[in-house]
């Protein structure tokens, strides 16, 4: 009997962009269950210090972006000390891969001061909380500064989950593709919403909220079906394969829980450690290094044989519902897992 196994192979996740990076990905192998068992005493690589999910400032001038974690690899342009960045993956060989302008690149770690390194206090919540807006109209900003742009306008009730810790009394949220920012003063933490009137609203907030369906994606893990969802109508199901660990939190299971989609990564990738690769990474559970992917697969993209099988916590799906599934899935998305 097969098992795909995911495993991390050591390399950082990638996410969309127009500039191909390396990042972590995390693969699958098919294995018997014999070789499992083997396999159960060998320790796996551990976590980076990834910062992915919050933003940084650029404290140099002329701070190189380059095309991968190489200062040998393409030169991609300069930046400008207090310009603002998004952290995707690091630190890895002394670098941090981020977004400047709509470019994926690589800087030198000493080019930037990550948000988490200043001097401000938190206030209360974590990374992964639920939070709810708590007036009237709260702006959904882009950066953490009542002088960012506002990308749109939550009214009261609106419910978020956080991407990071705050910054000068404004928590960083999913929003979109990407993250936005709220004034946590005007945010509850525990879903006891007063709505009063204030909060971030710039002087008036005149933009109407965005009022179209959430997308997200369902797992079932009684029946082993994912759904793809606007609102509460699925508009495509699958059938995958799910974790041979049965149980509702195992390191091997599809654990059940509420997640967010944090890296993508698409082109078909060869683990040494398998000899096997696998396509369509999307990656939604870090903790469990769990996410979904195309059935194992060869060098030539043809599955393998076992390669539909039970796996060690990830998603695997058919060829075509994995496609349809990466162009429907964007970072930040909701998954929720449950019976």
């Amino acid at each position: 009997m097969a098992v795909s196994l995911c495993a991390r192979a050591g390399w950082g996740a990638q996410v969309r962009g127009p500039i191909v990076a390396r990042q972590a990905l995390f693969r699958c192998l098919s294995v018997t269950l014999a070789l499992l068992f083997l396999l159960a005493g060998q320790v796996i690589a551990g976590e980076h210090d990834v910062a992915a999910g919050q933003a940084a400032t650029v404290n140099v001038d002329g701070a190189s972006l380059f095309a991968n974690d190489d200062a040998n690899s393409a030169y991609l342009g300069a930046m400008y000390a207090g310009d603002r960045v998004d952290v995707l993956w690091g630190p890895e060989n002394g670098m941090y891969q981020i977004r400047y302008n709509g470019t994926d690149g690589w800087t030198w770690a000493a080019n930037l001061t990550l948000d988490a390194d200043q001097c401000c206090a938190p206030v209360s919540g974590a990374s992964g909380a639920a939070v709810w807006v708590n007036t009237d109209y709260l702006n959904i900003r882009s950066d953490a500064s009542l002088s960012a742009s506002v990308y749109d306008v939550a009214p009261s009730g609106t419910e978020f989950w956080t991407a990071g810790d705050p910054v000068n009394g404004f928590v960083p949220v999913y929003y979109g593709n990407g993250v936005g920012w709220l004034w946590g003063g005007y945010l509850s933490w525990n879903g006891n919403v007063t709505a009063a009137v204030g909060g971030d609203s710039g002087g008036g907030a005149t933009a109407a909220p965005n009022t179209a369906p959430e997308h997200w994606i369902d797992v079932d893990r009684s029946t082993g079906v994912v759904s793809l969802m606007v609102g509460d109508q699925a508009q495509a199901t699958f059938q995958g394969s799910m974790g041979f660990d049965l149980s509702a939190e195992g390191f091997y299971s599809t654990a059940i829980g509420t997640y967010h989609v944090y890296s993508i990564y698409l082109p078909l990738s060869y683990t040494p450690f398998a000899k096997a690769y696998i396509s369509g990474w999307v990656g939604f559970d870090p903790d469990r290094q769990n996410g979904f992917h195309s059935y194992t697969k060869d060098a030539n993209g043809n599955i393998v044989p076992g390669g539909d099988g039970a796996t060690g916590g990830c998603v695997a799906l058919a060829p075509g519902d994995i496609d349809q599934l990466d162009n429907f899935a964007t970072i930040g998305m909701r998954v929720t897992i449950h019976w």
